[in-house]
C-alpha cells in the first residue's frame, strides 16, 4: 500500500520532546528546558602539541634538541587563540538557536559544585554601565552557564544571586529596569530533598483525607457532593479526546480504508524482479524479517518512495531537451530515446548517493518512460518548460473537526490541521491540474480500487489547493505505475 507522506509529530503535538539543540533548529515549542548549560566547552584542540587550522596550517612547538627544552611559538599562539575565538563564536550561535525556540517561558537549568564561590567570581566581572558583555567576559567563557549569569546579573532578577553572595545589587545597571520578564533560582542539594519530601507528604495527607471521609454522616455531606461534582462532571466534547490536532491525509486514508474496505488493507507485496515493472510481480509472496530487509530487493513501501523521489528529482527541462516529445517521431524512436536519457540520470543518481544500488536496480525505466510518454506526462512537461509545474507541495490546512468527523461534538471555533504532501500540480487554461502517483498493485479492469482508496486523499488535496492558490482544480488524476496510466478522479 502507497500511503504517501509519513505521519510527523508537529512541535505543537500534547507531548515531552527531548532533543539535542541542533536538532531544534527551526522548530518552536510553547516551553523549552536547556539543560546541562553548565556543560563545559570541547577545547581539546586549542591544547593539543599540533594545532591544526583549516585556513593557516599547522602551528608547533619549537624544539631545541641540543638544550632539550621546548617552548610554544607565536604562531602556534596565534592559531589557538583563532581558533578558540572560531568554536566560542559556533558556541554563541548554538546558544542563540536554543534560546530562541520557546513561544511562551524559557527555562535554563546549570550545577555547579561551589555555587557561591562561582558566582562570587562571576560577579567581580561585571561592569554594569555596558549592555555587552566584555571581551574578556566572551572569550573566558568556560560553559554557555558563563554568558547566561553575567548577563541575568544586569538585570534587578538576580537579586537571589546577590543574596546568596552577599553583595549588593547593582542597581545602577543599565538593565536593572528592563522590561525583560526573567527570574532567578538558588537551589541547593537540601532544597531539593526538602521540596520533593514536602510534595510527598502532601500527597499522603491528600490519600489520608479522602479515606477517612464518612460519605454517609451529615458532617460531611458538603465535602461528598464536592467530591461527586469532581469525579462526574461531564466534558462536553468527549469524542474530541480521540481527535489529534494535527493528523495528515494519510491518516484520514487509512481511517477511511478501515471504515469502508478493511480487506483492501492487507498487501500481496510481491517482489519487484530486476527485470521486471511493476505490473508484472510474481504471485508468490516472501516473509522476511525485518532485520533481513535490507538483503532483499526493495519492494513495497519504500519502492513507492523510491519512485516518489524520482519523480521529484528529475529535470523535466533536460528531458524535453532531448527531443522525445517533437511531434511526428515514432512511438518506439521516441521510448528509445527517453529510456536512454532517464538511464543516464538514474546512474548519475546513485553516483551521487541518492539513491542506493537496490534502490537503482528496483527502477524500471518502462515504468518512468510510460508516464512521460502518455497524455498526462507530456502536459506535465510542457507546464515544467513553461514554469508553471509544482512538485511535492507541502501544505497545513485548519478546517473544523464536523468536516473530518461528521458524527462528533465540538465546538464552532474548534480547529484541527491537516498536513500533507501534494506530488504534483499543475496551471493549464487557468484551471490547475493535480496529479498524485501511485505504486500499488491492481490489476487491469480495477480502476474502482484506486478511487476508493485514496478519493479521501484527493478531495483533501484539491481543497488545500483551491485554499492556496485561490483557483479551482479543473483535473484530478491518479497515476498508477501498475497499470501505467493516468485514472481520472474528477
Amino acid at each position: 500500500m502507497d500511503y504517501g507522506e509519513a505521519s510527523v509529530i508537529g512541535e505543537n503535538e500534547d507531548t515531552v520532546r527531548i532533543m539535542s539543540i541542533h536538532k531544534s533548529k527551526g522548530l518552536e515549542f510553547p516551553i523549552v528546558f536547556l539543560s546541562g548549560t553548565a556543560k563545559m566547552f570541547n577545547k581539546q584542540d586549542t591544547r593539543s602539541r599540533v594545532v591544526f587550522h583549516p585556513d593557516f596550517g599547522i602551528g608547533v612547538d619549537a624544539v631545541n634538541p641540543a638544550l632539550r627544552v621546548r617552548s610554544v611559538t607565536l604562531m602556534k599562539k596565534v592559531f589557538q587563540n583563532k581558533l578558540l575565538l572560531e568554536n566560542l563564536g559556533e558556541e554563541l550561535r548554538v546558544l542563540y538557536v536554543a534560546m530562541t525556540r520557546a513561544r511562551e517561558k524559557l527555562i535554563l537549568t546549570g550545577a555547579k559544585k561551589k555555587m557561591r564561590e562561582y558566582l562570587g567570581k562571576l560577579a567581580d566581572g561585571i561592569d554594569p554601565g555596558d549592555r555587552r558583555l566584555g571581551y574578556d567576559a566572551l572569550i573566558g567563557a568556560d560553559c554557555y552557564l558563563d554568558w547566561i549569569v553575567q548577563a541575568s546579573m544586569k538585570h534587578r532578577a538576580a537579586a537571589p544571586i546577590y543574596a546568596a553572595i552577599e553583595k549588593p545589587v547593582p542597581v545602577s545597571s543599565v538593565l536593572y529596569h528592563d522590561p525583560a520578564q526573567l527570574r532567578t533560582e538558588l537551589m541547593g542539594i537540601e532544597d531539593v530533598f526538602m521540596e520533593t519530601v514536602s510534595r510527598e507528604a502532601k500527597k499522603t495527607a491528600d490519600k489520608r483525607f479522602l479515606a477517612e471521609i464518612d460519605m454517609e454522616t451529615t458532617e460531611n455531606e458538603k465535602e461528598a457532593e464536592w467530591i461527586d461534582a469532581c469525579f462526574s462532571y461531564p466534558y462536553h466534547y468527549n469524542d474530541l479526546e480521540q481527535v489529534y490536532a494535527t493528523v495528515s491525509v494519510s491518516d484520514l486514508k487509512r481511517q477511511h480504508l478501515l471504515e469502508e474496505e478493511a480487506a483492501s488493507l492487507v498487501e500481496d507485496g510481491g517482489r519487484l524482479d530486476e527485470k521486471e515493472g511493476l505490473g508484472d510481480r510474481p504471485e508468490e509472496e516472501k516473509t522476511v524479517p525485518k532485520f533481513l530487509m535490507e538483503e532483499e530487493e526493495v519492494a513495497g513501501a519504500r519502492r513507492g518512495t523510491v519512485y516518489h523521489r524520482i519523480m521529484e528529482w528529475l529535470d523535466l527541462k533536460a528531458l524535453y531537451a532531448t527531443g522525445c516529445m517533437e511531434d511526428g517521431l515514432e512511438t518506439r524512436r521516441a521510448r528509445d530515446i527517453l529510456e536512454g536519457w532517464l538511464a543516464s540520470m538514474l546512474d548519475r543518481m546513485e553516483a551521487e548517493g541518492r539513491l542506493t544500488e537496490r534502490e537503482r536496480k528496483a527502477v524500471w525505466t518502462p515504468d518512468l518512460s510510460g508516464f512521460y510518454l502518455s497524455a498526462l506526462g507530456r502536459r506535465m512537461v510542457k507546464a515544467a518548460v513553461h514554469g508553471t509545474l509544482k512538485r511535492e507541495q507541502q501544505f497545513l490546512l485548519g478546517v473544523s473537526p464536523s468536516q473530518l468527523y461528521p458524527d462528533i461534538k465540538a465546538p464552532e471555533d474548534e480547529i484541527l490541521m491537516i498536513q500533507g504532501v501534494i506530488d504534483a500540480w499543475f496551471e493549464e487554461n487557468g484551471k490547475l491540474i493535480l496529479v498524485d502517483y501511485k505504486t500499488d498493485r491492481v490489476e487491469e479492469g480495477n480502476e474502482a480500487v484506486l478511487l476508493n482508496r485514496y478519493g479521501v486523499q484527493i478531495f483533501q488535496y484539491e481543497r488545500a489547493l483551491r485554499m492556496i492558490t485561490g483557483k479551482e482544480v479543473g483535473e484530478a488524476w491518479i497515476y498508477s505505475f501498475s497499470l501505467r496510466r493516468g485514472v481520472k478522479v474528477t
